[in-house]
């Protein structure tokens, strides 16, 4: 807990909040996310529990382009993500047991952009 509170009170990082979509219009989460150390986690607050197969995968948009930044189940904690140096926003899709390599966008469950200074 103590490690968690020190990651969202660093000002290094910056706090991305991850609102549901039609999809799942009460689903929210936000990503914490440091781009020079490239340190991504992600905090769930509302998802709902998946049937036996499915992962949520986090997407980071770079470029125009989705990047795999890693799949999870929700947890009460804060959960590492895989490393992103930079980007435009973040989602989460719900994918095939494994992850994908590209989202299934009709599957989106939140976004949100990163906000520019």
């Amino acid at each position: 807990l103590q490690e968690d509170m020190a990651i969202i009170n660093d000002p290094n990082y910056t706090q991305v909040t991850l609102t549901g979509t039609d999809n799942a219009p009460s689903a929210l989460a936000r990503v914490y996310w440091n781009p020079s150390k490239e340190s991504v986690y992600l905090s769930v607050a509302r998802m709902d529990d998946l049937p036996e197969g499915k992962v949520y995968q986090l997407w980071a948009l770079v470029d125009g382009q989705p990047v795999d930044a890693g799949i999870f189940t929700p947890e009460d904690s804060l959960i590492e993500m895989k490393a992103i140096g930079m980007g435009q926003a973040f989602a989460v899709t719900i994918e095939d047991e494994g992850g994908a390599e590209s989202p299934a966008l009709e599957t989106l469950q939140v976004i949100g952009n990163v906000a520019t200074s």
